[in-house]
């Protein structure tokens, strides 16, 4: 919420729009002359201070009526963007159904939620009574709840954002995002979105405008999309989340919870902060997170319980830019290939535990078929046919530095470790991991070099 004293927002509200002046318009000084004799007066320059126009919606219907001396969201929304200075909106408890169909229309009279850059250096913000309470729900509009177009700047504050609908090749089913886009204290749930981004779309339009999403202590849940990037979608735009959940998305393609791809300009990039990416769902490619391009770091974050049809059932690696995982959990994952993780980029792990995640064919824990390298982390109780921790491919290269591969299982081979590549062993240990044929440590096809590790059953 911008930070306004109370007794301005409570005039504020009095009056739709008001300009508050500091001191008194007007007044004078005494200036005296140089020979300290003479006295003459000075009229001081009258400054303004901008103020935010703070709004209080009072009506649940989604009406453009003048007349009727009611605001609903929809007007406020329109006067914000024919207003400069900061735009503050308010919602009382309740729930707020957007009704007046016409997608595809821009100025937020039909359809959705139009937040334009009409004043680039301005914010909207939309201040509800918190998640439970305040919802807006367009289950009944055939379009998305809101779009920030480039430029423009739009504040969510405890709001359930919920049915919003994003057909044909558009993406973000519950939020198009060109511009920047602060999301705290929200839940975004059970939007759909035919192409991408069934809970928010990001895109960026280049020539300058980078589009931007925070996401803070929020849920993002329920979401679907027929291709990819039911959660959260990100095309070359900048998305951080904090504190936040992404659980129970479905994408019938790639990335469940997150998609994360280049189209041109500048690379995207994706920074996850003490939040989890849980029991999300992909149809063919990372089911908690899927990484085509840009950059990636994860810290102190959990993958979770996610599952992909074909591979990568936390997260699949595409990319060609460095992918970090810090103090994080990838656990009880699933899929064909890369139960926890498949890479076919640069992986760095630290601090980090893979565990208990499972692949019906090879690399429950990590399928590395690029490079990998892991410092003082723990690969345990992963089990697939190959290469139970991890399965390490033909011209990859596996580096393990002070690192631990425990309680892994394989049906065939490679119970801890199946290397077909190049696999470098610092300091690590390789313990009581099983299979039902051959190398219950490492099954060992290509070059493995050990410097003060061990092995033991």
């Amino acid at each position: 919420m911008i930070g306004i004293d109370e007794k301005l927002i409570g005039k504020c509200k009095a009056c739709a729009s008001s300009t508050w002046r500091r001191g008194v318009p007007g007044r004078q000084k005494v200036k005296r002359s140089a020979a300290g004799k003479k006295l003459r007066l000075e009229q001081l320059e009258d400054r303004s201070l901008l103020s935010a126009t703070v709004v209080q919606v009072d009506t649940f219907d989604d009406v453009i009526d003048p007349n009727d001396g009611q605001t609903s969201l929809r007007e406020a929304v329109i006067r914000a963007n024919s207003t400069p200075g900061d735009f503050e909106i308010h919602l009382p408890p309740g729930t707020y159904r957007l009704t007046i169909p016409g997608a595809f229309e821009s100025q937020a009279r039909t359809g959705d939620l139009n937040i334009l850059a009409n004043f680039p250096q301005n914010a909207v913000t939309i201040v509800g009574a918190g998640a439970e309470q305040t919802i807006i729900d367009a289950s009944g509009l055939g379009d998305r709840i809101f779009q920030v177009w480039a430029g423009a700047t739009l504040n969510l504050e405890g709001l359930t954002l919920t049915g919003g609908y994003a057909p044909a090749l558009d993406p973000g089913g519950g939020i198009l995002n060109l511009g920047t886009l602060t999301v705290t204290d929200c839940t975004i749930a059970d939007n759909r979105a035919y192409q991408e981004g069934g809970g928010i779309g990001v895109r960026s339009l280049g020539n300058g405008r980078h589009a931007t999403v925070t996401v803070v202590d929020s849920v993002i849940s329920g979401n679907r999309t027929k291709l990819n990037g039911a959660g959260i979608s990100n095309a070359d735009g900048s998305v951080t989340l904090i504190d936040t959940l992404v659980s129970g998305n479905v994408a019938g393609k790639s990335g469940g919870g997150i998609w994360m791809y280049h189209v041109g300009g500048v690379e995207p990039s994706l920074t996850v902060q003490n939040s989890s990416l849980s029991e999300n769902e992909a149809g063919l490619h990372g089911g908690g997170l899927g990484l085509s391009a840009g950059m990636a770091t994860l810290v102190n974050t959990t993958l979770a319980d996610n599952s992909a049809k074909d591979s990568g059932g936390g997260l699949k690696n595409e990319s060609e830019n460095p992918i970090e995982l810090i103090a994080s959990t990838v656990s009880g994952n699933s899929a064909g290939e890369g139960g926890g993780i498949q890479n076919h980029g640069e992986l760095i792990l630290e601090g980090t535990t893979v565990a208990a995640n499972v692949a019906e064919r090879w690399g429950a824990g990590i399928d590395n078929r690029a490079l990998l390298t892991a410092t003082d982390s723990l690969f345990s109780d992963n089990s697939a046919r190959y290469g139970g921790g991890i399965e390490n491919w033909e011209d990859a290269q596996a580096i393990l530095i002070n690192s631990t591969v425990s309680e892994n299982w394989a049906e065939w081979r490679g119970g801890g470790i199946f290397n077909a590549g190049e696999l470098t062993l610092t300091d690590s240990s390789v313990s009581n991991n099983g299979t039902g044929l051959f190398g219950g440590g490492i099954a060992n096809q290509g070059v493995l070099t050990a410097t003060g590790s061990t092995f033991s059953h």
